[in-house]
């Protein structure tokens, strides 16, 4: 695991109230983390302060996957 991918399992625990264990690549947000819109924009919001970058807004639509999420934070690392 990555340092950054180290920092959003840890940002996804704490505002989800899960175990890092609990979260994997394939995890779905909704269906295994139960979580809202709302989490995920405060996902998003927390990883955007913690890696200094800025994300797209987060809908209905997604991420579905914690490894989305990956995918999108890498993409804006670059």
């Amino acid at each position: 695991m990555t340092d950054t991918q180290s920092v959003i399992f840890d940002i996804i625990a704490n505002i989800l109230g899960v175990e890092t264990t609990d979260i994997s690549a394939e995890a779905d947000f909704t269906l295994d983390l139960n979580a809202t819109l709302d989490d995920m924009n405060k996902i998003r919001t927390e990883i955007e302060s913690s890696l200094d970058i800025i994300l797209p807004e987060f809908d209905e639509e997604g991420p579905i996957t914690v490894g989305d999420l990956l995918e999108i934070v890498e993409d804006s690392l670059l």
